[in-house]
């Protein structure tokens, strides 16, 4: 599997806060059956009330495909520009006597 692979395996997903755990509460205000997480927990009946796997849109994929608009090498060079074009106005001002 490469470095940013699209298809990561659930536990990294898990792991990297790609995937957040949301509770949805039908139970209208009345007594909730949603049980409380534990080791021994399984998904084998399900009430009025339930927890549904939601994406985060957390991506932390490090290719320059998913980065190309935070590179420090444009903003340093922009920033540069900047620089050079303050320090121009800069000097071809007149002196004040």
């Amino acid at each position: 599997m490469s470095r940013n692979d699209a298809h990561a395996p659930y536990r990294v997903r898990v792991a990297r806060r790609e995937v957040a755990v949301r509770v949805v509460h039908r139970c209208g205000g009345r007594d909730c059956d949603l049980p409380d997480l534990d080791p021994a927990w399984s998904t084998g009946q399900i009430g009025r009330c339930y927890r549904e796997f939601v994406f985060t849109a957390t991506n932390v994929c490090s290719c320059w495909m998913c980065h190309w608009h935070s590179r420090p090498q444009v903003r340093r060079a922009a920033l540069r520009a900047e620089l050079r074009r303050a320090a121009r106005e800069w000097n071809a001002a007149v002196p004040i006597d």
